[in-house]
């Protein structure tokens, strides 16, 4: 009896074993960051999951064939927090960040792209009065001056993308007449569109995103901040600081080095001809890698 019953142990463990072998070693998580920010990340309608970083994200994922992937709707803060408490098997990634966000608590990549700076969207009837008391000559508009008169109404949100305007985004006391929708840019466009403020500050790319949402082409205007004149935004994707982190950034790094065309096609998406030729520009002098590839 004693025989049999370790017989059966010694086969059930076999088993066991062998369905283990099988099997394999459990797959590496990643989470990739994403978020309702069109045209960057686009999560509904027919061109859902056609974003900018959307086409990176699913291009990064090809390279990772042996992990598991998850996209999970998160606010930047929320992504930056998990990768700082980050578990050793899961690496959370956010792949349209600023390098110094998260720099010492990441892995970070090659430079993926780069951002044209904010600009000010204004209602036709207001935009020529926000000119005239705050432009200079050339047409550019102080954007602190503008939201600290608060003559009239703005909302802007996720100033914290861009390094110049990132002190206006979390403030310890509130802008006279201006709305922060944090990283809410459905919430930002239907404030514009439905005319409960004069203006808001977002990319210019957002001009379609606004149209798109019901406001008449010759409606608005597109307004140049004066703090912004003659800046960019590089971007970079960022990785929790673990072995799974590392990597997916060194694979990450892989393909940015290919940069095959669906990158370099996606880095120009919703920009004007003049757009693309002032990116072209900054491409040349400060990324010239990023134009050409596979």
């Amino acid at each position: 009896m004693i025989a049999t019953v370790k017989a059966f142990l010694t086969a059930s463990m076999l088993v066991c074993f062998t369905q283990h072998v099988l099997a394999g070693p459990e797959k590496p998580n990643v989470i990739w960051r994403i978020t309702n920010w069109e045209p960057y990340y686009i999560l509904n309608g027919p061109l859902a999951g056609q974003g900018v970083y959307d086409k990176m994200i699913a291009e990064f994922q090809k390279a990772l064939p042996g992990f598991s992937h998850t996209r999970v709707v998160m606010t930047t803060q929320r992504a930056l927090q998990q990768m700082k408490d980050g578990r050793k098997d899961v690496a959370v990634c956010h792949v349209s960040m600023l390098q110094s966000s998260i720099t010492g608590f990441a892995y970070v990549s090659h430079i993926n792209s780069i951002l044209l700076p904010h600009v000010i969207f204004a209602w036709s009837n207001v935009a020529p009065k926000i000119r005239s008391k705050f432009g200079d000559e050339e047409g550019y508009v102080s954007i602190e001056q503008l939201m600290l008169s608060g003559e009239f109404r703005g909302a802007h949100s996720s100033l914290g993308t861009h390094e110049v305007l990132s002190k206006y985004q979390y403030v310890p006391d509130p802008l006279p007449n201006v709305s922060i929708t944090a990283e809410d840019y459905g919430m930002l466009g239907r404030l514009f569109v439905n005319r409960r403020v004069d203006y808001i500050v977002q990319y210019e790319p957002f001009r379609d995103t606004l149209i798109q949402a019901g406001a008449a082409e010759d409606g608005f205007e597109v307004i140049k901040i004066k703090e912004t004149k003659g800046l960019y935004v590089p971007v970079y994707a960022g990785c929790t600081r673990n072995a799974v982190g590392m990597q997916i950034i060194a694979a990450i790094n892989r393909v940015l080095e290919r940069n095959p065309k669906v990158l370099r096609d996606a880095r120009m998406q919703g920009l004007t001809d003049a757009q693309k030729e002032a990116l072209v520009h900054i491409f040349e002098k400060e990324a010239p890698q990023l134009l050409v590839g596979e």
